[in-house]
């Protein structure tokens, strides 16, 4: 049984890269170690820290609001509780005489202001609030750390810059989701969905004499009505920061083929006309027959009428024919 390997040529591409940006404006106050062209960093690393002055300067204003508002909050709970007790009071002794519906009108209409300066008070300290928690998150955001294991590119900031919002500092690509992506062309892309399903198909990617195991993930989402054929993209199994590959390396993908059972591997050499081979009996040549099932880079696969314990001619003459006396090495 043989499994010839069918090889393709394509590149590495990054399964995943992300911009850089800051979500706060500001002078780049710090950089990372790491920060630098080609750079390799971890999750959690720190990549740029902004001047978190203004934010921190909002924060103390906030804070001091708060305290100011919280501090009223609580005269005003003792204002509406003076002008409950002041209303009940005076419904007491409405009907007596000694106090004016007048004067009762009054007294409720002073506990709604109250009441409602209270759900004012309460309302800005909300806001206040939130406004704290995002002055809060601004300053943590003047730390950019790495999101996940990867190299750095496109670097474009320095200590001292200004940047705003949104600018993008860096491109960075996540090492373990490194793939090759690799052409196939219809004949091919054929035998891939013979069976109705080629992923988790395992392959060998080649590069700089290294092999990486990796698996068939998915196909391009387009076929290329220049070239035909597909782009094919296979995962690289236990990649990491400590990798040499790169986007844009250049490497050899062997993607198993089809299996052929009960047939025979023989160089090319040993096959002529197409369909004959020449064993050896007695030391004399005796041709069989042959059909030529696959091939296999350089060698041959083939099945016919000969017995597995056979010795074969692989040393090509013209003068070879049937009954020709041979010598073995």
């Amino acid at each position: 049984t043989v499994q010839p390997e069918r090889r393709f040529y394509g590149r590495i591409v990054a399964g995943r890269e992300i911009d850089i940006r800051p979500e706060v404006s500001g002078s780049i106050l710090e950089i990372g170690p790491n920060f630098i062209e080609g750079g390799v960093v971890r999750k959690g690393e720190l990549l740029v820290r902004l001047d978190p002055f203004n934010s921190d300067a909002k924060l103390r204003e906030i804070e001091a609001d708060l305290n100011g508002n919280r501090a009223m909050l609580e005269r005003d709970r003792e204002r509406i509780d003076l002008l409950q007790r002041d209303v009940k009071r005076r419904s007491r002794l409405a009907g007596s005489g000694y106090s004016s519906e007048k004067a009762l009108d009054d007294a409720k209409l002073s506990l709604s202001d109250a009441k409602q300066r209270e759900i004012e008070r309460r309302n800005s300290i909300i806001r206040l609030e939130v406004d704290r928690d995002r002055t809060k998150r601004d300053i943590e955001d003047s730390r950019i750390v790495a999101p996940f294991d990867g190299f750095l590119v496109g670097v474009t900031t320095a200590i001292g810059k200004f940047v705003n919002v949104g600018d993008v500092v860096a491109k960075m690509i996540r090492a373990e989701s490194l793939e090759a992506r690799f052409h196939v062309g219809n004949r091919e892309f054929t035998r891939f969905l013979s069976d109705g399903n080629y992923q988790d198909v395992r392959v060998k990617v080649v590069w700089a004499g290294q092999n990486f195991d990796g698996t068939l993930d998915r196909i391009e989402s387009e076929v290329q009505t220049a070239s035909g054929g597909v782009e094919v993209f296979a995962k690289i199994d236990g990649i990491g920061v400590r990798t040499n590959l790169r986007p844009g390396a250049f490497v050899e993908v062997r993607v198993p083929g089809p299996r052929y059972i009960d047939v025979t591997r023989v160089p090319e050499e040993a096959v002529y006309g197409g369909d004959t081979v020449y064993r050896i009996m007695d030391d004399r040549l005796d041709p069989r027959s042959v059909r030529i099932v696959a091939r296999d880079g350089k060698d041959l696969l083939i099945r016919g009428d000969y017995e597995s314990s056979d010795a074969i001619v692989t040393t090509r003459f013209p003068e070879i024919g049937p009954g020709l006396k041979v010598r073995t090495p």
